[in-house]
């Protein structure tokens, strides 16, 4: 009796990765991060077969995610939180068996840069958050970033009540800190201002830090009485007790009113009064 038999010989997959969305800068940034989306083709995969993707860190967490071949043999698997890892090096691996079990696997190395933090040193206000007229003809805005890199831009905005808007930018040093030239804050109206700083590192990871202040640049005073009568005459009953009085706006209670009278010879004589 004779009989016969064939096989076919199949020792052929291959697996490739065309997008692991982490950009053309091949950093994972906070918001690739959240949602990465892996793709990629596969040659001698049947379809319908499973590829895993792992994204895995220095410290070996690892997220994974698998996806189906298609009929043209590509494959994409949904996107991945990538929380759960530590930022630095990412290596993203994927893996792929055909139906006789040959497997094909491919990796690429990536970096994760989740951080960029700003905040506000000093925003010109002074001590009691408060910009005077004095603060407000030039206020300087200082500050430090983290996990920003030198040459990068920082914008700083002053808001008032009205949305009324004064712009300046400043320019990160290499030691993280920055400092906005003088501003004039002219253009607000008085009241609250907000103060915010902005920036963003090279993969596009964005800071803000802000500050609540106010300004107030008005303050009044007027005399109602000087002492010296209706003929504006100090004669010499009124110059024995002479009492000045008045009104202030925009000027808090307790607040200390300095009174002088200068002769032509530029004696002088003062006192104080409370608000």
């Amino acid at each position: 009796a004779q009989g016969s038999d064939s096989a076919k010989l199949d020792t052929t997959a291959s697996i490739a990765i065309s997008s692991d969305g982490s950009g053309s800068d091949h950093v994972y940034n906070k918001t690739e991060s959240a949602a990465a989306v892996v793709s990629g083709t596969t040659t001698g995969v049947d379809a319908g077969q499973t590829v895993t993707v792992t994204f895995t860190d220095s410290a070996n967490h690892v997220v994974t995610a698998t996806a189906t071949v298609a009929a043209n043999g590509s494959w994409t698997v949904p996107a991945s939180s990538l929380s759960g890892l530590l930022d630095g090096p990412v290596t993203v691996k994927a893996s792929v068996s055909d139906v006789a079990g040959n497997l094909a696997s491919a990796s690429v190395s990536e970096v994760k840069d989740t951080t960029a933090t700003i905040a506000i040193s000093s925003d010109g206000s002074g001590s009691d958050g408060v910009f005077n007229k004095t603060e407000s003809a030039a206020a300087v805005v200082s500050g430090t970033t983290t996990g920003v890199e030198a040459g990068q831009t920082v914008t700083v905005t002053f808001t008032d009540s009205a949305n009324h808007v004064v712009t300046t930018t400043a320019t990160v040093a290499a030691n993280g800190s920055w400092t906005v030239p003088a501003s004039s804050l002219s253009g607000l109206v008085d009241g609250a201002v907000t103060v915010k700083a902005t920036v963003s590192d090279v993969v596009g990871n964005s800071a803000t830090a802000s500050n609540t202040d106010s300004k107030d640049t008005v303050a009044t005073i007027a005399i109602s009485s000087d002492g010296s009568g209706s003929d504006h005459v100090y004669n010499s009953t009124e110059s024995s007790a002479v009492v000045v009085s008045g009104s202030t706006g925009s000027v808090e209670a307790g607040q200390t009113v300095t009174v002088t009278f200068t002769d032509s010879q530029g004696h002088t004589a003062s006192s104080t009064a409370t608000v």
